[in-house]
């Protein structure tokens, strides 16, 4: 009924509405009595009911109070993954404050709120705002935090110009701001722009002026622990995965910290290590911002859940995360399109996404491009792209992440037989996880040199490739682990029967160009396909959105590796079947995905996920999710 009263009002009726509902709520709990209850929302639903009538009424009501019941508000549902109304209220907030003194952390509240939002703009301007025309109100320490803000808004705003300004000294002196919030907005920008030498260098030469408290520390000391890391020394960054400074530095600040290092493990690929820190900081997964989410879905194989928050960033330019790897979620976007068969789309999002002028290095886009031109049968192209992204990585000193670039140059060269460049490529890639000394780099190195020394020395490659299996599973990345049991069986290192298991998990993620060839080596291998009606509807289905992707008949043949015969015999069965016509037809029916054209299509049910603890199969249709054509 209030719902219904106030879409028949106008703006300032709302707020006499909202007005008279708060001011008798007010004078009822000033009166003792009891707050009413909202039936229908949960606690939660209900702090927001009731704070977005206090953000209505505006200056109607008191404004000492309502900006005291907004900001309260505010820090109990921050950080507001439910996008219940915290930006709302801190911009409310902020325009009912009066006094300069109030006005100034008020404003800081909704830069950071607008920040998880997604609203970088915003964040970026209101923060240059106080550090330009208001320091002389704010503290050292929330300088620092504001100079940080602003810093890290700037980078995920794109704008990669103003950075490299940002990590001139000349550009902090300019302000007369501290020292300590001059030197952290500054190295920021260096490790944001990859420049990790400088940057630790900075940090090394100014540590008496920010290793002063455990507050001050916090972000220059976990900046510094990132360039080491980039540059191929984890030690110190393992080290802060303790946070002993969390206890310390309030919760909002812990939770920034936190979901930083979660998300450079996961970056990594080391989920255990990640849902490990989320535990001991007692961090609920749904709490986490949509990057974070996005990267956890990723790595569990839950790719239906992970395109979602994928989906929010890349529509309000919201794809940078403040890991190594800046574009570590359209990257894995990018590889979750490619394994559902969405080759154009993938290489549409990889281009869309690259920097023009001093960006930071796109060595993860360089390998989902490679990765790529590889499926479209382009080994030069893979080649000429991964060397490039190593140059990259080289000119900014960077060791972290480039072993999935080595790994994929060493299998890439032992394929077209430049056995010597490739083991030299092997070489470098064993010295890297020998200093990074996670699963991940191992992994890679143990599958790679399966591949590389298959030839000359099948029992060494065999080893490795069984030592790489029980590793990956240990890891339980679903996909990871069935790319893992492939490469196995190729190498010599596992028997055929490994490939129903990798064929089994490829499905829990939808993954059905890798389905699709797990089944040809299945049928080459003498092994029963399981589910032969699902297996042809999925064959069909994957065909029909190769199609829409724009591909022709030969470079439909190339990713599927067969002939072009065999791929016109397939769409002349798949017309026959759907009483589909045309090629254009096939278009529509997989891009409006309607009921006819899933019907004619048909739809590829997911295998059934292993038991819970209770025993109950959890089995999921597509419906209209990543699995359909879509």
């Amino acid at each position: 009924m209030a719902h219904a009263l106030r879409e028949r009002l106008g703006p300032l009726e709302r707020s006499r509405l909202s007005a008279s509902a708060v001011k008798t709520l007010w004078a009822d709990e000033d009166a003792g009595a009891k707050p009413p209850t909202v039936v229908g929302l949960d606690e939660a639903d209900a702090v927001a009911y009731r704070t977005d009538r206090i953000a209505e009424a505006g200056t109607l009501v008191e404004r000492d109070r309502a900006v005291r019941e907004l900001t309260a508000a505010a820090e109990r549902l921050h950080p507001d993954s439910e996008g219940r109304g915290v930006l709302r209220w801190c911009q409310a907030a902020g325009h009912l404050v009066e006094r300069p003194a109030d006005r100034v952390p008020a404003l800081q509240r909704y830069a950071v709120a607008a920040y998880f939002a997604g609203d970088f703009r915003t964040a970026r301007t209101i923060a240059e705002s106080i550090l330009r025309d208001r320091p002389d109100i704010v503290g050292r320490l929330e300088l620092q935090e504001t100079a940080t803000l602003f810093t890290v808004a700037t980078a995920n705003d794109l704008d990669w110009r103003a950075l490299s300004r940002l990590a001139t000294e000349q550009w902090w002196d300019e302000l007369r701001l501290p020292v300590l919030a001059a030197v952290t907005g500054r190295a920021l920008a260096l490790c944001l722009l990859a420049r990790w030498r400088e940057a630790l260098d900075l940090l090394v030469r100014t540590e008496p002026v920010w290793n002063t408290d455990v507050r001050a520390a916090a972000n220059p000391g976990g900046f510094r622990a990132a360039a080491e890391l980039a540059l191929g020394r984890p030690e110190r960054f393992r080290r802060s995965l303790a946070l002993p400074e969390a206890p310390h530095i309030g919760p909002d600040h812990a939770y920034t910290l936190t979901v930083a290092k979660f998300d450079e493990l996961l970056n990594g690929g080391d989920l255990h290590a990640g849902e490990a820190l989320l535990a001991a900081q007692g961090l609920a997964p749904q709490l986490l911002p949509r990057h974070s989410q996005f990267l956890r879905h990723h790595l569990r194989g839950e790719w239906d859940e992970a395109l979602e928050p994928a989906r929010w960033m890349l529509a309000n330019n919201g794809i940078h995360t403040a890991a190594i790897d800046h574009y570590v979620v359209p990257a894995r976007t990018a590889a979750i399109l490619l394994a559902r068969g969405r080759v154009t789309s993938a290489r549409r999002l990889i281009d869309s996404v690259r920097a023009e002028g001093e960006g930071p290095p796109e060595y993860s886009l360089d390998a989902g491009e490679a990765e790529l031109l590889r499926t479209l049968g382009d080994p030069a192209g893979a080649e000429k792209t991964l060397r490039r992204g190593l140059e990259a990585a080289e000119a900014h000193g960077q060791i972290a992440g480039t072993d999935e670039l080595w790994a994929s140059l060493a299998e890439l060269l032992a394929d077209s037989g430049r056995t010597a460049e490739a083991m030299t490529c092997l070489e470098r890639l064993e010295r890297i996880s020998h200093r990074a000394g996670s699963g991940r780099t191992r992994l890679r190195y143990l599958t790679a040199s399966a591949r590389v020394l298959r030839p000359d020395s099948p029992v060494t490659a065999g080893e490795n490739a069984r030592e790489a299996v029980v590793l990956a599973r240990s890891r339980s990345q679903p996909f990871e682990t069935a790319v893992t049991l492939v490469a196995a069986v190729a190498t010599g290192g596992g028997p055929p029967a490994l490939l129903r298991e990798a064929y089994e998990l490829f499905g829990q993620s939808c993954a059905v160009l890798e389905r699709f060839h797990t089944r040809a080596a299945l049928r080459a291998a003498g092994i029963t396909v399981p589910g032969r009606k699902q297996a042809t509807v999925e064959s069909e289905q994957l065909l029909a959105t190769l199609i829409a992707e724009g591909l022709t008949n030969r470079q439909i043949a190339t990713v599927l590796r067969l002939t072009e015969d065999a791929v016109a015999n397939r769409l002349s069965r798949l017309f026959a079947r759907t009483g589909l016509r045309s090629r254009t037809e096939v278009v529509t029916a997989v891009l409006t995905g309607s009921a006819s054209g899933r019907a004619a299509l048909g739809r590829f049910r997911r295998p059934p996920r292993r038991s819970d603890q209770g025993g109950q199969e959890h089995d999921h249709e597509t419906g209209s999710g990543a699995c359909s054509p879509r």
